[in-house]
């Protein structure tokens, strides 16, 4: 048989398939010709008729309606079609008129204006004519219908193709007869490659198809350079999930003059290849190669490109397997390739984030970024939360890694191993790599399976560790365990971090099993450390009972402390920080505290409140915990969150809840206390601070995206019926309470009635609040009925509320019938008044008529009738009443049991109640006059008798009997008798108070300086009225101030600036007092700040000499063993030497600066000798910046560096030269002093002031934001790099330049594991 004939043979049986697919794919409901075709129609017309047929998806745009392929050149366009009914036909022949022909209205369709816009884009559009291409048996065109349906629209037999009517003509022409052969050939009868990109995308890589970025455009110009180059491979490679496959897919859709195809198997491609027409040019695409290199695949294919010239090849492959890649080459010589590598930006990350998710916030959007590592792959696959996707691209790193390590020769298993002991100890510490491992370790972070962040090496990106580990665990069940405890040891912190994170993924129970008995071990062996608890937090949600236990029994077990774990401020907190990963657990093992506690607690009772498995653990065990002894016991946490008023507010919050249920027992247990009969106060505090959060309109809603905290408050929904249902349970507790015979309940209750609502709730809707004034009015109606027995108390705290209710609320005819039934006698009148409250109500019928109407006008007129913010003293109404109640009480017993009722909380109470006793006294002296000497000793609070005993000493009653004054004499006793002296002291009142004194001398230290400063302020106004008994109490300041110099005691302001400074002339100071000043004031012990050191100067007659005296000889002073007292060598600006700061008032011009100067050479002829903490002698010059860190200025510097030079004085410019601030004010002076200083001061020593080592430096700066500090100091090195002389000094600066640039890395790695570890 002739070739011509076995080639018509070939296209015959080819058709026949088409054909018959065809067909059963019809029958089957199966329609889409494209499955079968990949455009092989569009090539088959086009050889056949010598058209340039083109897909009309890519010429208009995807799924064009009717038309399947456009000639622009032939004004053709086809439809390709298995359907040959004549209604068909029609509908075709309609939809293109209407393409050409159709009026846009507003009532037309938005796909078919679009499709109509498109088209009619092309040139000369009403021109073209339709063909009918039938891929199974053409209609019968020789009907009635069919022959009118032609004659109507002006078609022939011509315009309807089948495959019969290809035959024919490639049977008569040979030429295309092989021309179509050798198109069939390499479209349909091949099955390593297609030509249709798209298609073979939307198989293999489903998850691109809907995909769209502009990412890729910007590597368009680089493929073309490819395409017109000589090179004959191009490599496109990254990190896995940076988009390879979508970078080829957008690149085999550029037009050139190569026709694409994409390998989609690896068999029979060098038979396929040789069925590819040679006079054509291929662009040979394959994805994935190094997926294959243990075949020979890629052998294969540049072997063929070398011996076709008219080929080029396209490889993608990770990163990984660039070297492994390169090694094929090596076996050709010359092969031409170009490199194309995706990278990623952090802005076109962002970019895509928003564009899937427009509304989230900017901080969300970059934690997203940093948890994926900047990886689109997973951002796209987390963001359609697609987690099986993400989990099969994890399992490539095995892979990867292995690839990666070829030159190490580790087994599989090795490798495994390796990528699951990481996945336990990242983010790992450089340090903690094994010498024998750093070699591996830096290989895979070449190869991006691992990167480094702050030194530590973590996996890229997290959650491919993560993942691992969760598979191995899963695969691994025997093995796992023994390589988790061998790590526990060491790094059991990271280790429970990373298998918290894989619990999550893990499919089997053998992980949490595993946990689970871990703990079982420690609580069998009775491990209990805070440590233990700090590792149970990361776990609690996958072993709650195990954790409940081990908790319940480490409090018992471990020591009530307060944490040292607490945040440090200033300076203190910049040199020494605890560093700690484990929140705020408290970093002394054995200690137990709230701080521990709470974090533990919290995961239980959400998971208690979501359904979370608990087994068998219960919110009534929690409960019984928290109320344990112990628990109760456990000192006030530093955080407000993690108390158990917190604890108790959260576990009873409807907010982030499912089961309601949980909330309503937790109640029913809590409402249980209210009928205990001892109940404890702590129990009853936690009581009053659930059912105040319940009935606040809003709850705590804190939260955190690990970089900020935001504090907020979430309005209760009140048409939830659970939350309803909770509310009910909480007022009916209230209620309960209010009426309770416990008074310090019904007390705590009060308090919750008043702050019903919360202090948001006029800020809220007015159903809400309507809502919760319903709920106010009942409880004052509740109120009403505790009215009785006259409990000054508790009408207090009624009155109180009622008040409140008028001012700020609408309840107003509850709050006056509260007010009404409040027995308004004497009594408790002038107990309101001793305790100090706001209001007070003298007559209730005058107070309801002369009320407001208007609600707004209520709270203005109870301010201003009411309660005057400025009388701290009795009244003419009080004073009416007291003397009413002289004339009622006539003995002794009923006015004591009146003052055992009394309340002198109040800021005032002490003062009011002397006035009260004042007044009394002036109406019936006899009475308090028996009292003071007879029956003080039946009053019984304390704090009443000593105001008695005042009262009775300035009123004469008692006597101050010097002789009591003696050693046994208490601290209340003297400072009654201070205060009974200076009430109007006068100069007999002397005696007593140097036997006072006296008496102090013999006191405890702190004692000393309490009594220095309450006696120093009542000299201090007993002296301003009375300057001429200054004379006579000097002797009692002159002692105050010995003491403070005895005892290094912190000076009263009283004393040297009040007294000696403001109100007494210099000259009547005693040269005594002046000596002492001087001896405090040169004393380093005694710490002065600058507000109080300048008063002193100028009352002893100090300037700039005494004050750089004193600063030196403090900054020299050594102790016993000969060691410096102070940091002198290097500057720390110590805050107990105030004259560092005091110098700058002495400097007001530069002759005083340039005096300064000429002390600081005189005073720095020899260096300070001294023993270091080695024990070894040294000799050392104060830091320069003691003197002039505050004290310079600009056109001093300037001036001083001028004279300097002038008098070409280089060795001043070398002493002096570190004084100059190393900022860019003064850049000229730097680098001119640098210059010259050139080769008499050391490299490494003008750099280190450059640095200004020993400095403390504020690195303040905004997340992902370099520090102005670094980014000036970056700014001013390069600015000194380019003006100094020193090439030497030049290399140094660079080798800074080069540290700032790791610097300001550093920084914003440190946000970016922020974000990741939270």
């Amino acid at each position: 048989m002739s070739e011509f004939l076995k080639q018509l043979e070939f296209i015959r049986n080819q058709f026949a398939w088409i054909k018959s697919k065809v067909e059963l794919d019809n029958q089957l409901g199966l329609y889409d010709i494209n499955k079968l075709g990949e455009d092989i129609f569009m090539h088959i017309l086009n050889d056949v008729y010598d058209l340039n047929l083109k897909n009309a998806n890519d010429i208009l745009h995807d799924n064009f309606p009717s038309i399947d392929l456009v000639d622009e050149n032939s004004k053709k366009v086809v439809q390709v079609t298995s359907t040959t009914t004549l209604k068909k036909a029609r509908d075709t022949i309609k939809n293109l008129k209407d393409l050409k022909l159709l009026v846009v209205t507003d009532g037309t369709s938005n796909s078919l204006k679009n499709s109509i816009s498109f088209f009619r884009q092309l040139e000369n559009y009403e021109e073209y004519a339709i063909s009918f291409f039938y891929i199974n048996d053409k209609p019968n065109i020789k009907t009635k219908n069919w022959e009118a349906f032609l004659e109507e629209e002006n078609l022939n037999e011509n315009n309807f193709i089948g495959f019969d009517d290809i035959i024919d003509i490639i049977q008569a022409n040979p030429t295309k007869c092989e021309t179509l052969y050798k198109t069939i050939r390499q479209r349909l009868d091949n099955i390593s490659f297609k030509f249709n990109i798209d298609a073979y995308f939307e198989l293999a890589e489903p998850q691109l198809v809907n995909v769209t970025n502009d990412k890729f455009k910007e590597y368009e110009s680089e493929f073309i350079n490819f395409i017109q180059s000589k090179n004959k491979i191009l490599e496109i490679f990254a990190v896995g999930g940076n988009g390879k496959s979508h970078l080829l897919r957008y690149l085999g859709n550029i037009k050139t003059e190569y026709i694409p195809l994409i390998f989609t198997k690896q068999i029979n491609i060098e038979e396929d290849l040789k069925k590819l027409d040679s006079s054509k040019k291929y662009l040979l695409i394959f994805d994935d190669i190094d997926r294959y290199l243990e075949q020979n695949t890629l052998l294969n294919l540049l072997a063929y490109i070398i011996q076709n010239p008219n080929t080029k090849l396209v490889l993608s492959y990770r990163t990984a397997s660039k070297e492994a890649i390169k090694i094929f080459y090596k076996k050709f010589n010359n092969i031409d390739t170009q490199e194309l590598e995706i990278i990623w930006k952090e802005k076109e990350i962002w970019s895509l984030i928003e564009n899937l998710l427009p509304q989230m916030k900017e901080i969300e959007v970059r934690k997203l970024a940093y948890t994926f590592n900047n990886n689109p792959y997973l951002i796209t696959q987390a963001i359609q939360g697609d987690i099986k996707n993400i989990q099969e691209f994890s399992k490539k790193i095995v892979e990867d890694t292995k690839i990666a390590l070829t030159d190490f020769n580790l087994s599989d298993r090795e490798i495994k191993d390796l990528l699951f002991n990481l996945s336990l100890l990242t983010p790992i510490s450089k340090n903690n790599i094994a010498k024998n491992y750093k070699n591996i370790i830096n290989k895979l972070v070449e190869k991006k399976i691992l990167r480094e962040l702050t030194s530590k090496y973590r996996f890229n990106p997290d959650i491919i560790g993560d993942l691992y580990l969760a598979e191995y665990v899963d695969n691994n069940k025997s093995d796992f365990e023994k390589i988790v405890e061998d790590n526990l040891q060491n790094f059991s912190n990271t280790v429970f971090t990373n298998l918290s994170y894989a619990l999550v993924y893990n499919r089997s129970n053998s992980l949490q099993n595993f946990i689970k008995n871990i703990i079982k071990k420690w609580i069998s062996s009775s491990e209990y450390t805070n440590q233990h608890l700090a590792l149970i937090n990361k776990i609690v949600y996958f072993a709650p009972l195990e954790s409940f236990i081990f908790l319940e029994k480490a409090t018992k077990w471990l020591t009530p402390k307060i944490t040292n774990n607490i945040p440090k401020s200033g300076i203190q907190e910049f040199v020494t920080t605890i560093v700690m990963d484990t929140s705020t657990y408290n970093s002394d093992n054995d200690a137990i505290n709230l701080e521990s506690i709470e974090p533990i607690i919290s995961k239980l009772i959400s998971a208690l409140k979501n359904n979370v498995p608990v087994e068998i653990l219960t919110i009534e065990h929690i409960i019984k915990y928290l109320t344990s002894e112990v628990v109760l016991s456990l000192p006030k946490p530093y955080y407000d969150n993690q108390t158990l008023e917190s604890i108790f507010k959260k576990l009873v919050s409807p907010l982030d809840t499912v089961n309601f249920d949980v909330i309503i027992e937790s109640l029913q247990i809590i409402e249980n206390w209210v009928d205990e009969t001892n109940i404890i106060d702590r129990k009853i505090q936690l009581l009053s601070k659930v059912i105040d959060s319940l009935l606040s309109a809003t709850f705590d809603d804190t939260r955190s995206n690990g970089v900020s905290i935001t504090w907020g408050q979430q309005v209760l929904n009140l048409n939830h019926k659970e939350v309803l249902k909770i509310i009910d349970k909480a007022k009916h507790i209230l209620y309960k309470m209010i009426t309770n015979q416990n008074l310090n309940i019904s007390t705590y209750a009060l308090e919750s009635v008043s702050s019903i609502g919360g202090y948001r709730l006029d800020s809220l809707s007015q159903q809400t609040q309507k809502f919760y004034e319903d709920i106010r009015k009942e409880a004052l109606i509740k109120c009403i009925d505790i009215v009785q027995d006259n409990n000054f108390n508790i009408y207090s705290r009624l009155e109180k509320i009622a008040i409140n209710t008028l001012n700020f609320h609408n309840s107003r005819k509850e709050a006056l019938s509260l007010l009404e039934v409040i027995q308004r006698n004497d009594e408790y009148i002038l107990y309101q008044q001793i305790k100090g409250v706001d209001f007070i109500i003298y007559d209730f019928q005058e107070f309801k008529e002369n009320l407001p109407e208007e609600q707004n006008k209520v709270k203005d007129w109870i301010f201003d009738n009411i309660y005057d913010k400025k009388n701290i003293n009795l009244s003419e109404k009080d004073k009416q009443v007291i003397e009413r109640l002289v004339n009622k009480y006539d003995n002794y017993l009923d006015f004591i049991a009146f003052c055992n009722i009394l309340d002198i909380s109040g800021w005032n109470s002490r003062n009011i109640l002397i006035q009260v006793l004042d007044c009394w006294y002036s109406k019936n002296p006899i009475l308090l006059t028996e009292i003071c000497i007879n029956h003080l000793n039946e009053i019984n609070d304390k704090n009443i008798i000593d105001i008695f005993k005042e009262f009775a000493f300035n009123n004469k009653i008692l006597d101050i009997n010097i002789d009591n004054i003696n050693d046994s004499t208490t601290n209340d006793e003297l400072r009654i008798y201070i205060n009974s002296i200076f009430k109007k002291f006068s100069i007999n009142d002397l005696a007593i108070l140097n036997k006072i004194v006296e008496m102090i001398e013999e006191k405890e230290q702190n004692d000393i300086r309490m009594f220095i400063a309450i006696i120093s302020q009542k000299l201090y106004f007993t002296i301003a009225n009375q300057v001429e008994l200054y004379k006579d109490l000097e002797h009692i300041i002159l002692k105050f101030l010995q003491w403070q110099y005895q005892y290094s005691f912190d000076i009263e302001s009283y004393i040297t600036h009040h007294i000696l400074y403001d109100t007494i002339d210099n000259k009547n100071i005693s040269s005594e007092v002046k000596q002492t000043l001087v001896q405090i004031v040169q004393c380093h012990k005694i710490y002065i700040d600058e507000f109080g050191l300048k008063p002193i100067y100028k009352i002893i007659g100090y300037g700039l000499e005494e004050c750089i005296n004193i600063l030196y000889n403090k900054l020299t002073t050594l102790d016993e063993n000969k060691k410096p007292v102070h940091i002198f060598n290097y500057y720390f600006d110590s805050s107990k030497i105030s004259e560092v700061v005091l110098l700058k008032s002495f400097i007001n011009s530069y002759n005083d600066f340039k005096k300064l100067v000429d002390k600081v050479i005189e005073l720095y002829q020899h260096p300070i000798k001294f023993i270091g903490e080695d024990g070894n002698e040294y000799e050392r010059y104060i830091h320069l910046d003691y003197f002039f860190k505050y004290t310079i200025k600009q056109e001093y510097i300037t001036e001083l560096f001028a004279e300097f030079i002038k008098n070409k004085n280089i060795n001043k410019i070398k002493f002096f030269y570190s004084i100059v601030p190393v900022n860019s004010t003064y850049l000229n002076i730097i680098i001119q002093n640098i210059n010259l200083l050139e080769d008499k001061v050391s490299e490494n020593d003008l750099i280190n002031y450059l640095r200004q080592v020993g400095k403390i430096k504020s690195f303040s700066r905004s997340h992902m934001q370099n520090s102005d500090l670094v980014l000036s100091e970056e700014a001013l090195f390069t600015e000194i790099y380019k003006n100094v002389n020193s090439l030497s000094l030049q290399l140094k600066l660079k080798e800074e330049l080069k540290y700032l640039e790791i610097q300001k890395r550093q920084e914003l790695e440190e946000d970016i594991v922020h974000l990741l570890d939270k």
